[in-house]
């Protein structure tokens, strides 16, 4: 053997076969609603090393969406309540398919409705386009009102609805479901009894973020009066399963409750801004000519800068 030879660096096999024609080159999908339709993110990388992209949901007409504000940040990750905003299939067919086409990586385009029909009238258009290799079915958004989630909550009517759906389509079946239910394994399971090929787990939580000075949600969804909540993303999804096997003692006498904070539920405790009882408890505001830690100019002299000696009187003159 020679000892001079370079190694020869072997690439595992990553490649994944969903069943249906769905074959991805690597297990890493985008996943919907985090990309759009692509456009953006080719400019920024090659998206031909992924194994797929999930589009931004479609429906049958155009939507607007929620007005804003839509998006808020928490300190356990970010509630947004976009509304499904989207072209139309219509548009979809004409102006993002082709572009589509040519990224040489898996497509699945994402579907939400309004019923049934809805849904089986997007199939049915989109299953005469060329370059589409899977659907993945919104029966999960919890921001758009009597559609959607409404029927991912019901074991009977995700049956019905991925049964007909299965008569128009010989492409991948990718149910897209929410965590928003009791059983989440009693509807996947009715999902797969009905024909569906795979199951896109989970979809967003409902949360809702508050401004803590008018005490007013910080999201404007109409569809969610009055508590407009919006979908919660990041740690707090994550956290789910454990969330799940907590004991009922221990969560109900509060020893593992995550507290509110000043912009989101749920959040981790903050003593500073809680009373007694780790409710929420609106700051006090101090006076302006009151030292505090906040402000080191109002409790320690600085020479050179005139006024500024931590009297009221001085302070007035300066401002």
């Amino acid at each position: 053997m020679n000892s001079d030879a370079s190694p020869q660096i072997v690439k595992p096999a990553a490649a994944v076969s969903l069943g249906r024609g769905l074959d991805l080159r690597s297990p890493v999908m985008l996943a919907s609603g985090t990309v759009s339709y692509g456009e953006e993110l080719s400019r920024l990388c090659d998206l031909r090393k992924i194994g797929g992209i999930v589009t931004k949901a479609i429906s049958l007409e155009p939507r607007t969406g929620n007005p804003p504000q839509r998006i808020a940040e928490t300190p356990s990750g970010m509630i947004n309540a976009i509304g499904l905003a989207n072209v139309g299939v219509e548009r979809f067919i004409a102006e993002k398919v082709p572009f589509l086409r040519g990224l040489g990586t898996a497509v699945i385009v994402n579907i939400a409705g309004r019923s049934i029909d809805d849904y089986c009238e997007v199939v049915s258009r989109l299953d005469t386009v060329e370059g589409l290799h899977a659907y993945e079915i919104n029966l999960s958004c919890p921001n758009v009102k009597g559609e959607c989630m409404i029927m991912g909550v019901s074991r009977d009517a995700t049956f019905e609805i991925v049964s007909e759906l299965r008569k128009l389509t010989r492409r991948h079946l990718m149910i897209k479901l929410t965590p928003n239910v009791t059983s989440i394994s009693s509807i996947a399971l009715a999902a797969q009894e009905a024909g569906a090929d795979s199951v896109s787990l989970i979809n967003t939580l409902v949360g809702m973020a508050v401004n803590y000075k008018t005490r007013k949600p910080l999201i404007k969804n109409r569809h969610r009066r009055p508590l407009r909540t919006g979908n919660k993303t990041r740690s707090t999804c994550k956290s789910l399963g454990s969330l799940q096997r907590r004991k009922y003692s221990g969560s109900r006498h509060g020893r593992h409750r995550q507290l509110r904070r000043r912009h989101g539920i749920p959040a981790r405790r903050c003593k500073r801004n809680t009373d007694r009882h780790h409710e929420l408890r609106l700051p006090r505001h101090q006076p302006a000519n009151r030292p505090s830690h906040r402000n080191p100019l109002l409790r320690t002299k600085r020479p050179g800068i005139p006024g500024l000696c931590g009297k009221p009187d001085c302070l007035n003159a300066v401002g």
